[in-house]
């Protein structure tokens, strides 16, 4: 792959390697929305008081924009007036929390939001609800039709269970086939500009996780990704970390470094790109280890639960355990499989 000269197709084609090999068995996720559902843990709770209104909505199909949008049409208040932590997929079953302002309005009457929301609790609290602050969301997923050997599932969950998956970002922070990865490529090349904010802003982030993913990857091929080397710069709860490029760094050296420049003469002018953005050089942890783990495993589905921390992937835990198809996602590439 020539430097950052990578055609759409040979970068949309990527498999991030896995920890315990190619899955045996074939299966499907998002059959219905039921299959997939995701909780919202904030880690806090509000004050009780004060001129933001905070309901905890629980939702089939629809996802977190359209909500919002719902949301301050009810309240009679402008988009921007409504918030939220986190964004959550319409293919499946969310509960997560809003807050409105509701300066100078009364409440709402909740009881005319649409059929798909429900009202599961409301308070009130001086201050909006910031994006990113909730601590984890907990996750209760159905992968159904599996096909294969089953007899592979049992020793992949135990060892998921036990030892954690690589902490991949997920095939949605890509784009469908990789368009988000394409467009980004195009612009760090200067052949595009991306004048709306919102998909620079996807173009930029699938450029930095494809990296992070690479650099990622390359431990998984070593078996190093959830041990500590020397030179690794570690987590408060003790696991290694690969790079989020942009300015400054880097902040490990020894082979974790030398991994790290890999990515740097490969991918010199999207790493460029990234600084000129005026992104700042972070880290982000190589494992993710699924919390309240358990699973349900029948003659044709398995039903996995367990939390993971803000930003963490559930697909990759997902993909560790099955050759999935996302059947809400027709058409996606299913060799690129790292995901909501």
């Amino acid at each position: 792959m020539n430097t950052c000269r990578s055609s759409a197709l040979a970068i949309s084609q990527v498999d991030w390697p896995r920890v315990w090999g190619p899955p045996k068995t074939a299966s499907a996720i998002r059959v219905r929305n039921q299959d997939f559902q995701v909780e919202e843990l904030l880690g806090f709770s509000p004050r009780g008081w004060g001129t933001h209104a905070w309901v905890y909505l629980d939702n089939s199909g629809d996802n977190t924009a359209w909500i919002a949008q719902t949301v301050a049409q009810l309240a009679g208040v402008k988009l921007n007036q409504v918030s939220y932590s986190g964004l959550k997929d319409r293919h499946a079953v969310t509960r997560q929390w809003f807050s409105i302002n509701l300066v100078n309005r009364p409440m709402p009457d909740w009881r005319q939001l649409p059929a798909s929301i429900r009202v599961l609790c409301v308070t009130r609290s001086g201050r909006k609800l910031r994006r990113g602050v909730h601590r984890a969301n907990r996750f209760e997923i159905t992968l159904r039709d599996i096909q294969g050997d089953l007899d592979d599932l049992p020793p992949r969950l135990d060892a998921i269970a036990s030892r954690g998956v690589p902490n991949y970002f997920g095939e949605q922070r890509f784009g469908l086939r990789g368009s988000n990865l394409a467009l980004g490529d195009r612009w760090a090349r200067g052949e595009v500009r991306i004048k709306e904010s919102h998909r620079r802003g996807l173009a930029i982030s699938a450029l930095r996780s494809y990296l992070f993913n690479a650099s990622l990857a390359r431990r998984v091929q070593n078996d190093t990704w959830d041990k500590v080397l020397v030179g690794d710069k570690c987590t408060g709860r003790g696991s290694p970390t690969g790079p989020l490029f942009g300015e400054g760094g880097p902040l490990n050296d020894g082979l974790p470094r030398a991994i790290e420049a890999e990515q740097e003469r490969r991918w010199p002018t999207w790493i460029q790109a990234l600084i000129n953005a005026r992104l700042r050089y972070e880290r982000r942890a190589l494992v993710i280890r699924p919390g309240c783990f358990s699973y349900s495993l029948n003659e044709r589905s398995l039903t996995v639960r367990f939390t993971l921390d803000r930003g963490e992937f559930a697909t990759a835990v997902l993909r560790e355990l099955s050759d999935y198809t996302d059947t809400s996602r027709p058409g996606t590439d299913n060799r690129f499989r790292s995901h909501q």
